[in-house]
């Protein structure tokens, strides 16, 4: 309420505190722009001189506009942090195409703008309303955190008020908050794809004072929130179209593409490394297509797809090459093994014809076997012993 100096004994009322003990003193409102900023309490030595009372309130102007000058340095300095983590944050989002490594960036540049010792990443399914650790700083700590169902996990809050929240220690019990380090506060900001919440971003200090996240603390964080969720929203896009890149459209199956590149990572012609081919055409696929139609030869494929994939072990690779072509990968595997898993499909296919009605014949595939390094060196003359084996 000051607008002026004025003796303490002038006052209405009991002193503040700040001046409980303080003998006669003069209180001076600093007003730099007409905003108190504070007051500046002044303790006489010996009887105050009032004629003096003009030069004491020149000194606090003074001193008034120079911490308002510090305060707006302060300010701006903080503002271009800011734009400058957003700016980084914003490059992240173009370039990442991990979700993962994402996260990680995100975290490094995040720490320039609110304190935190430990931080996780919680993505949400709010149909089966499970939350699962996605990611966690420092890493290792990811280890510690475990599925939960969502009204018992610690981003509960934020899940629930669409918006940032605040967590002190013993707010809320679960076992997201020892994981995390046992922080003495965390903040946390759901990342929202529209209207659904498709992700918790939780951050932890372990501070025992407590500094307590600001305001300017949570709408930083909640612009680093809307960042990550086109970052997911990137991520999740490209994964698919990566997807759909590597694999068969009408089986699922993964495609030639795709083939090669496991071939390359099987090690083919690697001193030490065994592998078998089992190269799959159908044979009477025609039949179907004549007397059926196209669509009950889609299904056939389909159908013959999935009995493969159910005859070979469960780490084999198993592709779709061509109309009527199928390719199984049986890593480590020699010929013995391999000629039982062909075995094991030839019987997968026995009255496979029955689940499609009206079936002309029967459905059977002519099969070839290679073997690495007995029939072939490299991955394209096992493609073509394979192939010619058939």
């Amino acid at each position: 309420a000051l607008r002026a100096a004025t003796l303490i004994e002038e006052l209405d009322g009991a002193p503040p505190s700040f001046l409980e003990g303080v003998e006669a003193p003069l209180v001076v409102p600093m007003r730099p722009k007409g905003e108190l900023l504070g007051v500046v309490a002044i303790e006489p030595v010996q009887s105050f001189d009032i004629e003096q009372l003009p030069l004491v309130s020149q000194a606090v102007s003074q001193l008034a506009l120079a911490l308002d000058s510090a305060m707006l340095y302060r300010q701006a300095t903080e503002r271009a942090a800011r734009i400058q983590v957003l700016g980084n944050l914003a490059r992240v989002v173009a370039s990442v195409v991990d979700l993962r490594d994402a996260f990680d960036a995100f975290a490094d540049e995040v720490r320039w703008l609110i304190p935190f010792e430990h931080a996780a990443m919680f993505r949400l399914d709010a149909v089966t309303e499970r939350v699962e650790p996605y990611a966690a700083y420092p890493a290792d700590t990811l280890a510690t955190l475990d599925a939960c169902t969502l009204a018992d996990s610690l981003v509960w809050a934020a899940y629930r008020e669409r918006g940032p929240v605040r967590l002190r220690r013993g707010d809320r019990e679960c076992a997201e908050w020892t994981a995390l380090g046992n922080p003495a506060e965390v903040a946390l900001v759901p990342v929202m794809r529209g209207d659904d919440c498709v992700a918790v971003l939780a951050l932890g200090h372990t501070d025992p004072e407590g500094h307590g996240y600001t305001r300017a603390d949570i709408d930083a964080l909640q612009e680093a929130g809307r960042l990550l969720a086109v970052t997911i929203e990137r991520v999740d896009l490209f994964e698919q179209a990566e997807h759909t890149a590597r694999h068969d459209v009408l089986t699922g199956l993964p495609n030639a593409r795709y083939l090669q590149e496991q071939l390359a990572t099987v090690g083919v012609g690697t001193p030490g490394t065994t592998c078998a081919l089992l190269m799959l055409d159908m044979d009477n696929l025609k039949s179907f297509n004549d007397t059926l139609g196209h669509a009950a030869g889609d299904q056939v494929i389909t159908l013959v797809g999935e009995a493969v994939r159910t005859a070979v072990r469960g780490g084999d690779f198993v592709a779709r090459v061509g109309g009527d072509e199928f390719v199984a990968l049986i890593d480590g595997a020699g010929a013995d093994e391999a000629q039982m898993i062909a075995a094991r499909i030839h019987d997968a296919l026995r009255g496979l014809h029955q689940r499609i009605p009206d079936a002309p014949t029967d459905v059977r595939v002519s099969i070839g076997l290679a073997c690495a390094p007995d029939d072939a060196v490299t991955a394209d003359d096992l493609m073509h012993a394979a192939d010619v084996a058939m």
